[in-house]
């Protein structure tokens, strides 16, 4: 599935005036379908296996990430950080995405809101570990996300300054 997605990913990148991903791409497929080869599989060559995987998931991570880094760049976000998800089947798709954070001290956020442009989205925040003043160093927050097939989002990370433990928009 790793290298579908980074396939999928390259050619809207392509698409949109991005950078071509074809080598890597190339190497991503090339490593899985030895890793998946009939004398790999069936004759238990699982050294040869261990390597050409890894191999393809490094490929496929490498074009998934440059990917996303285009996409991110091309959207607008708001606030304290913008996550950039993408739906890779072409079915609508809703789920809960998480986020680690971490904030310098001068920041003084106290809670997260989580925007898809003006819209408010339900969101959670898991864990939280505080400064001494009562502001978040770090948070896990969890968020819904209700994504059309193939579509790329951007979601808004905004600082509260009210004291909450968990924000349910």
């Amino acid at each position: 599935m790793q290298a579908l997605t980074a396939e999928r990913l390259a050619a809207l990148e392509l698409m949109l005036g991005g950078a071509s991903r074809e080598a890597d791409l190339e190497t991503a497929w090339k490593n899985l379908l030895v890793a998946q080869h009939h004398d790999i599989q069936i004759c238990g060559l699982l050294p040869e296996a261990r390597r050409f995987l890894p191999a393809s998931m490094a490929a496929s991570a490498r074009v998934r990430d440059g990917a996303m880094q285009f996409f991110a760049s091309q959207m607008k976000g708001e606030g304290l950080l913008q996550i950039t998800a993408f739906n890779p089947v072409s079915w609508r798709r809703a789920q809960w995405l998480e986020s680690e954070l971490s904030f310098p001290q001068k920041d003084e956020v106290k809670s997260i809101q989580v925007k898809q442009g003006a819209k408010k989205i339900p969101s959670v925040l898991l864990s939280t570990e505080h400064y001494s003043n009562g502001s978040l160093k770090t948070a896990r927050v969890v968020f819904s996300a209700d994504m059309a097939g193939l579509r790329l989002a951007a979601y808004s990370l905004l600082a509260s300054k009210t004291n909450a433990v968990s924000d349910k928009s």
